[in-house]
């Protein structure tokens, strides 16, 4: 028993000069990309999550009742999606201690 190999069975492969544009063995080259990009956003959102935390636990107090009307009193659904994590953190005891603090000043100012 001989086994034969037909050599001829491998699929063609274009000429590099070819001037089929829409060939779909002829591969575009993409413009490489500066990973500075990627870098820079990074950095930018670095900086921003920290601060967006901020203003984002900041404005609980201005917010107060609207927030406790949104819990409570069948308020804004908005308002008390916008706050549920907040919420949520309050139940660990320091959280909710310095959430309490901040919201009475603004109460009672």
């Amino acid at each position: 028993m001989t086994d034969v190999v037909n050599q001829d069975s491998s699929p063609a492969v274009a000429d590099s000069d070819s001037t089929h544009s829409d060939s779909p063995l002829q591969t575009s080259k993409k413009p490489e990309v500066d990973g500075s990009l990627d870098q820079k956003a990074v950095s930018w959102f670095t900086a921003l999550t920290p601060l967006m935390l901020v203003l984002y636990f900041l404005s609980s107090g201005p917010m107060y009742w609207h927030w406790y009307e949104s819990q409570n009193m069948g308020g804004s659904r908005f308002v008390n999606l916008l706050y549920r994590p907040l919420s949520i953190a309050c139940e660990i005891p320091f959280v909710g201690d310095i959430v309490d603090n901040y919201v009475q000043w603004w109460i009672h100012s």
